[in-house]
């Protein structure tokens, strides 16, 4: 189960990036910023074909998101999904704790590969742990900083052309919380095997996993 937090990862920079659902051209947004903030989390490529969001309905649709294999491995991906689907309650959207009822991860596959030394997600997970404790740092909060900068850059250009000025107590209200009520992940498919030998040794199906109450309804999870 401790490689499921690659999918809490990727929720959780879906929902970072939904902070920003004013912008007009939020799918692109949402998919950079999961690129971006991925990318820089596990130290290797993340990769989104596509993103599309229904503001009206409260969903976010994002098809084929995979995560390569960290340096050291075979050149496939670690981490591979078909399709994931947020479900966002509107209700919420400008609440400081953003409720999310359902997000839906379908035909999601886990490769987990041993190199003779370490496995890729024990690297993974020391990358993670690693942006964590950097960017938790009193004094070091780099790329978090840089993402949210590049997006109020963008906001400052749209109200310039609206003839509107960026409000400082406005952006500071847009930091975020979330509360996931249902992570389900449905027909997972988990892969092991030693780099040297391309030929994988277990081959593994889970039909379902669902996992409750994701964060608090009074303190929510932050994309930090």
């Amino acid at each position: 189960m401790k490689k499921i937090v690659l999918v809490f990862i990727l929720v959780i920079a879906v929902l970072g990036g939904l902070t920003y659902w004013f912008f007009e051209n939020l799918d692109d947004f949402i998919k950079s910023y999961m690129v971006e903030y991925g990318s820089k989390m596990t130290k290797t490529d993340v990769e989104v074909d596509s993103v599309k969001t229904d503001i009206s309905k409260g969903e976010i649709l994002i098809n084929r998101i995979g995560i390569e294999n960290p340096k050291g491995f075979s050149n496939s991906e670690a981490f591979e999904a078909e399709e994931i689907i947020i479900t966002v309650n509107k209700d919420t959207w400008n609440k400081d704790i953003i409720e999310i009822p359902l997000v839906l991860i379908k035909n999601p596959e886990i490769i987990y590969e041993y190199n003779g030394k370490k496995t890729n997600f024990f690297i993974l997970k020391e990358n993670i742990e690693s942006y964590i404790k950097l960017t938790s740092s009193k004094d070091v909060k780099t790329t978090i900083k840089n993402v949210t900068k590049s997006a109020d850059n963008e906001l400052a250009k749209t109200n310039q052309i609206r003839g509107k000025t960026v409000n400082k107590d406005a952006i500071e209200k847009r930091k975020k919380t979330f509360f996931i009520k249902e992570l389900k992940i449905v027909d997972l498919e988990i892969k092991a095997r030693v780099s040297s030998i391309k030929k994988d040794f277990l081959n593994k199906k889970i039909p379902l996993i669902v996992i409750k109450n994701i964060g608090s309804e009074t303190k929510g999870a932050t994309p930090e």
